[in-house]
């Protein structure tokens, strides 16, 4: 009995060692700096010692009018943005399912600008909605409605509708993509079933693809929430720290930098608490996609026609209207000064690269990128490393202790940085981290750990228990099974954990800017930012900055566009 009993132990004890190194990392840089923020929110902390107080602060917070202000306009953001986003996205994915010619560069430009930093978002569409030089007041001027010109993000009253469009227009592609996979996994004899008892156009739709689609609508409207709740990117970005949007706008400013003291986790609690509900709901696509790689049947999208050639033309406008914004930085970096003050959206008709070497000069550029590249190849190695062995026993050990540890980490997708940061700092600086590549990469393993896990296990649980069973008879162990048949499996959603990483790794600043104070180690955005306070009138060499940190990225994305888009299909939606 003793014997087995130790069997066992050793059994279990070779699965933990799967989790253990993602789950310590997300332990110690994440999760703990994030608990350790919400005792700090019970106290009265100077940074140094700390008094506890209860619930004053939260008392202090919900009398201020400010912050009454905030949670207002908060609630206007989420609202707006989910419902907005989810109904366009929606639109788009029907549309896009089907197959016709120029359909993946559609998909491919809508999809675009979420790999972009919401920091470069905000160089660029501060620029477009600048009240003087800005491309929208000229556009208005060169149709002749100049009674239409405003002060954009002066205007409180504009600037709420321009940061909700702003948002969408950064995310949408991201909610089409997984309708698009939600789409994907109806499959086709029920729409023959239906058209046999009279379900046609509209009627088809409502009765059977919307509950078949439930899971992808499940996941957006969650991720929705989460992202818009946390909304403060795109406001900073947008205004660049500068009071310009004043009353509601600038409480929405007050609120978020309060929080990084004064934590409020009950909503955040609750949001877990509902996230983790949703997990019945993917179970019902799973195994759909990989039914399609071997040749199952799926269906041919059926939807309510919306015209033919003029559904497509709009199509085309809209994706236009995507990259018009990622097209103006091009143009505006090849402009001189004066040209672009004078000529904004137009050609440039003198060409000039002046703009391009003042800024790869005044950034460091080799040495940035070489800073960048260092970062971040250690820490996408690594953590898709973990993330993909602590996948694998959550996939495969299939109980209640497994699955603890799959919520824990999906409450990390949840929570945003901004609540770790100051307790992060404090352990950092205790541990002689700061200012060190390897403190930078330890907080990147605890970041990005939760996405990493989320994604790459919902495909595992794709991939069919038999092929460990017969490496097991084969006389395969855990850890070989695992590196020589599962790990070669996950190639497709490994290459889209890679690049998304990479993506986020590259765009950040807000980490590199608290942990690493030495300029000569530091990264391509933060060097970038640094333009907003040097040259801020200058708006040819900060487009020259973007496009010397866009173009890497660009031709990533070009690239794995095709392994994004089904990597996030086969991970979203089967997790």
């Amino acid at each position: 009995m003793m014997l087995n009993r130790n069997k066992q132990w050793k059994f279990e004890l070779r699965w933990f060692v799967f989790v253990l190194p993602a789950l310590a990392f997300y332990l110690v840089f994440f999760l703990l700096p994030t608990l350790s923020s919400s005792y700090y929110s019970l106290t009265d902390w100077d940074g140094v010692r700390s008094r506890f107080i209860g619930l004053d602060n939260y008392k202090e917070l919900l009398s201020d009018k400010m912050i009454q202000e905030s949670f207002k306009n908060t609630a206007l953001y989420t609202v707006m943005i989910t419902i907005l986003q989810n109904v366009l996205g929606l639109g788009a994915a029907l549309v896009l399912s089907k197959a016709f010619r120029g359909v993946t560069v559609i998909r491919m430009l809508i999809f675009m600008p979420y790999i972009f930093s919401t920091l470069l978002i905000g160089y660029v569409w501060g620029f477009i909605l600048e009240p003087n030089i800005g491309a929208l007041n000229h556009l208005l001027d060169a149709a002749h409605l100049g009674q239409l010109k405003l002060s954009w993000l002066s205007d409180p009253r504009t600037a709420r509708w321009m940061i909700i469009s702003v948002t969408i227009w950064q995310c949408l592609g991201y909610s089409m993509v997984i309708y698009i996979a939600g789409l994907q996994g109806v499959p086709s004899d029920l729409y023959e079933s239906g058209s046999l008892d009279g379900a046609v156009g509209f009627r088809k739709f409502w009765y059977i693809t919307f509950p078949l689609i439930a899971p992808a609508f499940t996941i957006n409207i969650v991720l929705c929430l989460i992202g818009n709740l946390q909304l403060f990117n795109q406001i900073y970005a947008l205004t660049g720290g500068r009071s310009r949007l004043r009353d509601g706008i600038r409480g929405h400013h007050d609120l978020s930098a309060r929080v990084r003291k004064r934590h409020s986790v009950g909503l955040r609690l609750r949001i877990v608490r509902d996230a983790v509900r949703l997990h019945p709901f993917y179970n019902a696509c799973d195994g759909v996609l990989f039914a399609q790689e071997r040749g199952g049947n799926v269906m041919q999208l059926t939807f309510p026609r919306i015209g033919g050639i003029v559904g497509k033309l709009a199509l085309w406008v809209l994706s236009i209207v995507f990259v018009y914004p990622i097209a103006l930085v091009f143009l505006s970096a090849v402009k001189s000064k004066t040209e672009l003050a004078n000529n904004p959206f137009g050609w440039p008709t003198d060409l000039t690269l002046d703009s391009f070497h003042k800024a790869f000069q005044t950034m460091h550029y080799f040495r940035s990128f070489a800073n960048t590249a260092l970062i971040g190849g250690i820490a996408i190695a690594g953590v898709v490393l973990m993330a993909a062995m602590a996948s694998y026993a959550i996939a495969r050990r299939n109980n209640r202790f497994y699955g603890s540890i799959y919520y824990l980490f999906l409450a990390g997708i949840i929570i945003p940085f901004q609540m770790a940061m100051i307790p992060l700092y404090k352990l950092l600086l205790s541990w002689h981290l700061i200012n060190s590549y390897q403190g930078v990469v330890f907080v990147y393993f605890g970041m990005l750990a939760p996405f990493s896990v989320f994604l790459l296990s919902g495909f595992i649980r794709s991939v069919p228990r038999e092929l460990d069973e017969a490496a097991y008879v084969d006389g395969s162990g855990i850890y070989m099974t695992f590196f020589r048949i599962i790990l070669p499996l996950l190639k497709p959603a490994v290459t889209t954990i890679t690049v998304l990483d990479l993506f986020t790794v590259w765009n950040d600043f807000l980490m590199p800017m608290l942990f690493l104070s030495n300029n000569a180690k530091m990264t391509i955005t933060v060097q970038l930012s640094a333009f907003q306070g040097m040259y801020f009138n200058d708006w040819s060499l900060i487009f020259a900055g973007v496009c010397l940190i866009v173009l890497p990225m660009l031709a990533v994305y070009l690239f794995a566009q095709r392994f994004i888009i089904s990597g996030i299909t086969a991970g979203a939606i089967k997790g």
